[in-house]
């Protein structure tokens, strides 16, 4: 290339004659020309912690560290805290106490507390209990919806149908989860059009949000735009979450992805606690405190103190005897 050509490109030769080398005003000159994006003046984070981060835990956690922990969340400035869920003991063992975690955390005002309930009956039990909002976790996957409740995706969707109807009726609302939307332990790639058909059956039955789980943490930031944009064809952006696990690192930079796509509400867990107990090496949630200080960082409003967050976050790895997953606690630790 001739010096006419670089000068005209906005290149120039390198000093050390080993090619061209880009220069500082061709860079910003670049850089302007990117697409600016706009994101959301604020972001509800859902804090599943006590509940997705805790159900797999080996060791029992005594109910009074879950409390402890609940009302630490709440006191950090969270507006949903999901607190247990009303599955059967015999399936998940660790919220066989779910009752009583109901009943022993102090419920704050303008902050909301959902239980998962499966079915019928964990959703009647849930509001016996003073449930306010309930969810149900429906998957992307035929075969993950196989190993997980043992059942295909239809038939779980006729279950979950008799708890929309019934919330309805008592006028609670109802938070659908679709799992596996980038990627299944079992099947691998998930069709996008397979996630918006599956959330668009949730959001159709009364479901006033849907959270999009990258259950394994396999997405990237491209496989995220490319099934939101499915989604988005046949959902609104203010009824959808995302819900990123960080197996492979990429959690964060999916939620950016989302947030620049309309999505303002986050799923993350505390000290990133929380995992998949059917995909080998898939690690936990991503950390609320990461998301939060990510979130300060864009100027996006989220009502949360990241340094009583942190406390939480420290206080149950404590008890769960563990290093917080949080880069956020451990930068602040090392400081």
């Amino acid at each position: 290339m001739s010096k006419i050509m670089l000068a005209m490109s906005g290149w120039r030769a390198a000093p050390w004659g080993l090619g061209v080398a880009w220069t500082p005003r061709a860079v910003l000159r670049q850089v302007s020309s990117l697409p600016t994006y706009s994101f959301p003046t604020e972001v509800k984070v859902v804090e599943v912690g006590p509940r997705d981060g805790l159900q797999n835990e080996k060791i029992n956690v005594p109910t009074e560290v879950k409390i402890n922990l609940i009302n630490m969340l709440s006191e950090s400035g969270l507006k949903s805290v999901e607190a247990t869920s009303f599955v059967s003991p015999k399936w998940v063992p660790q919220m066989a106490d779910h009752v009583k975690v109901m009943q022993g955390i102090k419920k704050y005002p303008n902050v909301s507390y959902p239980v998962l309930t499966p079915n019928l009956t964990g959703f009647q039990t849930a509001v016996e209990c003073g449930a306010k909002e309930v969810a149900i976790f429906g998957a992307a996957s035929e075969l993950f919806s196989k190993k997980n409740i043992n059942c295909t995706i239809e038939e779980s969707l006729q279950r979950f149908k008799a708890v929309t109807d019934a919330a309805k009726e008592a006028n609670i609302p109802v938070r659908g989860y679709v799992s596996c939307v980038l990627g299944c332990p079992y099947e691998g790639k998930v069709s996008p059009s397979k996630v918006a058909e599956v959330a668009h059956k949730m959001f159709a039955m009364g479901c006033y949000e849907i959270s999009l789980g990258d259950t394994i943490g396999v997405g990237t930031p491209g496989s995220m735009k490319d099934m939101l944009t499915a989604v988005l064809d046949v959902i609104p952006s203010k009824a959808l979450a995302v819900h990123c696990h960080d197996t492979y690192g990429q959690a964060l930079a999916n939620i950016l992805v989302a947030l620049q796509m309309g999505i303002h509400v986050v799923d993350s867990s505390i000290a990133g606690l929380g995992g998949c107990p059917y995909a080998q090496g898939a690690s936990g949630n991503v950390a609320t405190e990461d998301v939060v200080y990510m979130l300060q960082g864009l100027g996006i409003h989220t009502g949360i103190d990241l340094k009583k967050l942190t406390e939480a976050g420290t206080y149950i790895c404590k008890a769960l005897g563990r290093r917080s997953n949080s880069k956020v606690a451990q930068a602040t630790c090392k400081l």
